[in-house]
């Protein structure tokens, strides 16, 4: 804030919070608020998916245990 000469108080413009600003949300059309929902949807989603995705192979025939026997779970065993 500032005081002018005859004591009236300039209050500066309002800017948007600095990731507003450095996202553009406002002229995406879009609040922090949604952005913050639609990760916290995304994250629930993919929870979902990384829990019930096993069972969902298994009913295939697949093994629900087939993922920790690739080689990426094992370091020790070369990748070549």
């Amino acid at each position: 804030m500032e005081i002018a000469d005859c004591g009236v108080v300039r209050i500066p413009p309002f800017q948007p919070p600095m990731l507003s600003r450095f996202f553009q949300l406002e002229s995406r059309g879009t609040t922090p608020g949604r952005e913050v929902q639609a990760g916290i949807t995304t994250f629930a989603a993919m929870a979902y998916i990384l829990a019930v995705n096993p069972t969902i192979l298994a009913t295939t025939g697949m093994d629900k245990g087939a993922w920790s026997r690739s080689p990426r779970s094992r370091p020790h065993w070369p990748l070549c």
